[in-house]
């Protein structure tokens, strides 16, 4: 046995369960490895990383859930870039305290999706895109809606206020949107 100790030796009921756990240990640190290389001389010059991540203990969203979103909503608004590097396992486990698992979790679903790559021996890089608005357009949208955030947290808003208010002009956009469209379907098949 790979762990063997004499607490194992003694107890019948735990030694069959050391070989899993030396497997579990070995390939966490495999997994871990993978995503945490040093980079090399030349990786260091080019990639950046471009990410720090938070995780709200109080959301409903699990902690893997809430990293994707951040890497997704990076992606569409143009702060992460193809060719940007997300932060290691390691980092992001010390930064937001949760477990390497639900880290590597949310980076194979990035890489699933076509968003990430993992590069052995380099790290997890971006490597698809979200959204194709032009970066000035988006830098004069975020102004704008931050001018309106201010106008908002005047008014006396709070956060949840304030998603409240834009998940329901979305809702409402999008009714709009699905309305009109079957209105034009419906002028269509009234003239052919």
């Amino acid at each position: 046995m790979i762990f063997a100790d004499k607490t194992a030796e003694g107890n019948p009921e735990t030694a069959p369960h050391l070989p899993f756990v030396a497997l579990w240990y070995w390939l966490t640190s495999v997994l871990l490895d993978q995503h945490n290389m040093p980079l090399s001389e030349d990786d260091r010059k080019g990639p950046r990383e471009v990410i720090n991540f938070h995780v709200d203990r109080s959301s409903s969203i699990p902690a893997y859930a809430q990293l994707v979103r951040q890497v997704r909503e990076g992606m569409r608004i143009g702060t992460l870039q193809p060719g940007d590097q997300l932060p290691t396992v390691r980092s992001v486990v010390t930064s937001c305290t949760i477990n390497p698992t639900t880290v590597l979790k949310a980076y194979r679903e990035l890489e699933l999706s076509g968003l990430v790559e993992a590069r052995q021996g380099a790290g997890t890089f971006v490597s698809g895109t979200l959204g194709h608005t032009d970066p000035h357009v988006m830098a004069r949208l975020r102004s704008g809606l931050a001018r309106w955030l201010g106008q908002a947290r005047e008014a006396g808003l709070e956060d949840e206020d304030v998603q409240a208010l834009l998940a329901s002009v979305i809702v409402e956009d999008s009714l709009h949107k699905t309305q009109s469209g079957s209105d034009q379907r419906q002028r269509k098949a009234g003239t052919a």
